[in-house]
């Protein structure tokens, strides 16, 4: 192989990638996920000068690296094939949908809009009266009908005269990834008989479900659920701390956007962007070409290398002690409830989060309820609990879903 051939080819391919990476990022998505392929700029980058250098290493070092680089390639390729076994394509399954229901949408996770300075206002909510495709972990996706802010609300909730339960959460309050009445809200009204709101919001952090509260709280709510993943969704705040809007609800205590009055521009936003995932999910038709499984799966895994020194106490503690000024100014009473993840049972580790929000909780005056300590640690069978655990699953399923609500009510009852 000559040592010119192999630099050439090397040099070329650097630069394919570098520039793909920017039509991506700046044409197909206009900027709007920048933050995304920060890490694709850099590496093509840097492949780009170490291709540059081959041209002065000698024929043999270049054969070497075109070996290791090869081999390398057939690696990933057999991972991504491994990865995909089994997997469903959720724009195929989009498409199916769009056929049978043209009215049906995708769900708009609102932290992709904190690094989006092009919009009027934040978001914190999806796409209002729409039939709503969410997550597959049970064999199945989840769907369900959006009441007029965008939540997972049956509509006629936001009528009634009393609300005796107001969730705050991240994905897990949501409904991730089952359907109605399997979700912890729909078990709540179940069991109680009683009216129940879910604010939740996946991959929404602490700052957001704050903001979340002050937008939506109805006047006449008797009980705040306010259910904290032990998992990223604390690790999201520091992101939440950098967004302009979202700070401003941290450093001001009677800051709001008015989100109740301003749904038509927030489904604006959310179909704008709605349209630009799409473009996305066409593109990865290819997926197994551009190793989409493997980079998920290395991202994944970076995010979930959490440390103490990852989470902000500091800010976690302001937050929660005004979120319980707020509601007390409300005449209503506020429970904080901690979501043990998935990878506490199933990869030996341990975030150790449950217990700093139970300081902050008592320390504020707050009751506290330990999901991990007061129910799943006391079964032997919590395998069944969360669907037939792959790297994808990180929710729980219904009998899990069924479980927590049912050890929140009783909680509730006696505080």
């Amino acid at each position: 192989m000559k040592k010119n051939f192999f630099s050439t080819i090397f040099l070329l391919t650097s630069f394919s990638i570098f520039l793909w990476t920017i039509y991506k990022s700046e044409i197909v998505l206009s900027g709007t996920n920048r933050e995304y392929y920060k890490i694709y700029f850099v590496l093509s980058s840097f492949l780009i000068f170490f291709s540059y250098i081959s041209f002065y290493l000698s024929r043999k070092v270049n054969r070497l690296i075109f070996v290791f680089i090869l081999s390398f390639v057939v690696v990933l390729y057999l991972a991504e094939l491994y990865l995909n076994i089994d997997s469903e394509n959720k724009f195929e399954f989009y498409k199916n949908q769009k056929k049978e229901d043209p009215n049906i949408t995708l769900m708009v996770h609102p932290q992709i809009y904190l690094r989006n300075t092009n919009i009027k206002v934040l978001p914190l909510s999806g796409v209002s009266n729409s039939k709503t495709m969410l997550c597959n972990e049970n064999g199945y996706y989840s769907i369900y009908n959006s009441d007029r802010y965008g939540f997972n609300n049956p509509n006629s909730q936001w009528n009634k005269k009393k609300i005796q339960y107001f969730l705050l959460g991240d994905s897990f309050v949501h409904g991730a990834c089952v359907n109605r009445p399997n979700d912890i809200s729909s078990n709540l009204r179940r069991l109680s008989n009683e009216s129940v709101l879910n604010v939740g919001m996946s991959s929404n952090g602490v700052l957001s479900q704050y903001a979340t509260l002050k937008e939506y709280l109805p006047k006449n709510t008797k009980k705040i659920l306010w259910l904290i993943f032990e998992g990223n969704e604390i690790q999201n705040l520091n992101k939440e701390l950098e967004n302009r809007t979202l700070f401003k609800y941290f450093s001001d205590y009677n800051f709001d956007q008015d989100l109740k009055n301003k749904q038509k521009l927030i489904d604006e936003i959310a179909k704008k962007t709605i349209e630009n995932k799409i473009k996305v999910y066409k593109s990865e038709q290819t997926q197994f070409v551009k190793l989409y499984q493997v980079r998920n799966t290395i991202l994944n895994k970076k995010n979930k290398k959490y440390t103490k020194k990852s989470y902000n106490f500091t800010a976690l503690k302001k937050i929660i002690y005004q979120g319980n000024e707020f509601v007390k100014q409300n005449n209503s009473k506020l429970y904080i409830i901690c979501l043990p993840a998935v990878e506490r049972y199933f990869i030996d580790y341990d975030y150790k989060i449950c217990s700093e929000l139970q300081d902050i909780s008592f320390e504020q005056g707050i009751p506290f309820l330990d999901i991990h300590k007061d129910l799943f640690s006391k079964n032997k069978e919590i395998k069944n609990f969360f669907p037939k655990y792959k790297k994808k699953s990180v929710h729980y399923n219904e009998k899990g879903y069924e479980k927590v609500a049912e050890k929140i009510y009783t909680f509730s009852l006696k505080n």
